[in-house]
């Protein structure tokens, strides 16, 4: 029995275990490395958003929209420190518990993300330019709501992930209905003159709209995203007159001459596409670093 083994043979043996310990560091750091900027990317946040829409009257009044959005998915790392990561200093084990944990919540693929937002939007008065009968769409300045979930899904077609999402959006704001004939708008254009013919219509409004989106994959970098949206849409017309045909036509009993009309729509639409999505580009020819070893 050799109780001390050949010293050249247990240099061998330590000089390779250190080679095959360094050749697995860089795998180990990336791995670790990306599931810390997917967990970081899952935490709670909270952000803002400014948007300005500038259109021509034909098309419609300028838009401006403050948007403040929450949003959460269920595995981040304040989960990994109320589970496995709880404690885990004392025990020196935080690696250990944090790569499993990174394991389990990726191959479940079950993930959902959950988005809450309030909307603050404000409209300009608009002259669209019509001549018979004049008319001026009024302004107006309401709050939206929108709450919206996403999960993973398995493929129908392959191995990889696809995606469901959720959205539901709501006006808080109840259009009036109290039209008088020659009211001035709130914010008129420089070119807008009220006359004693013009009529004032409220604005367009959304009730409610609630959109479903399937993304599944096909192909390396190749999706299928298949969209149904389903909403509730207010919008006013103009009182007709003997030389003006609206269409659609007002319901039975309205005033046909002289007055507005509201026209409700629900209307559902389906939306397919095709969706491709350049593969990273990884460079060539880059010099491997010097491995350095003990002889």
């Amino acid at each position: 029995m050799q109780l001390f083994p050949d010293p050249a043979a247990r240099i061998t043996a330590m000089a390779e275990f250190e080679a095959a310990s360094i050749a697995s560091l860089p795998q180990a750091a990336a791995r670790v490395s990306e599931d810390l900027a997917r967990l970081a990317g899952n935490q709670p946040q909270l952000f803002a958003t400014v948007q300005y829409h500038h259109r021509k009257p034909s098309i419609g009044a300028n838009e401006r929209a403050y948007r403040l959005t929450w949003e959460i998915v269920s595995d981040n790392l304040n989960a990994f420190r109320r589970s496995g990561g709880r404690d885990c200093e004392a025990a020196g084990t935080c690696l250990a518990a944090f790569n499993d944990y990174a394991s389990r919540t990726a191959s479940r693929h079950r993930s959902g993300r959950l988005s809450l937002a309030i909307e603050y939007r404000d409209t300009d008065d608009n002259d669209p330019g019509l001549t018979a009968p004049p008319v001026i769409e009024r302004g107006s300045h309401k709050l939206t709501y929108s709450i919206a979930y996403g999960q993973d899904i398995p493929s129908f077609f392959n191995s990889q992930r696809g995606r469901i999402d959720w959205t539901l959006n709501f006006d808080g704001a109840h259009t009036t209905r109290n039209i008088t004939a020659t009211p001035q708008p709130r914010t008129p254009a420089a070119s807008v003159t009220v006359g004693p013919t013009t009529q004032i219509l409220p604005p367009p409004s959304t009730r409610y709209s609630v959109a479903a989106m399937l993304t599944q994959p096909l192909w390396r970098g190749l999706t299928l995203p298949i969209s149904v949206v389903w909403r509730k849409r207010e919008q006013w017309l103009p009182g007709t007159s003997p030389v003006l045909i609206i269409s659609p036509p007002p319901p039975a009993g309205a005033d046909t001459h002289t007055r507005p009309y509201p026209t409700n729509e629900r209307t559902i639409e389906v939306h397919i596409g095709i969706r491709y999505q350049l593969p990273s580009f990884t460079p060539r020819n880059v010099p491997k670093p010097k491995e350095c070893c003990c002889r």
